[in-house]
């Protein structure tokens, strides 16, 4: 139980540090660049392997 949690907390902050990291981007001289790194964030949880990493 500890373990999924822990694991679930730090993937959500994973996420949240990403986002943030999208909207720097996206204020910069490139905004452009902010949609291509979210796109990228997208695919990258589309591909992601939820069933090894939660896994008991």
């Amino acid at each position: 139980m500890k373990n999924t949690l822990l694991r679930t907390l730090i993937f959500l902050l994973i996420n949240v540090l990403l986002f943030w990291f999208h909207f720097w981007v996206f204020r910069g001289p490139y905004p452009f660049a902010g949609w291509a790194t979210g796109l990228l964030h997208i695919i990258l949880l589309i591909l992601f392997p939820y069933a090894n990493y939660f896994k008991k």
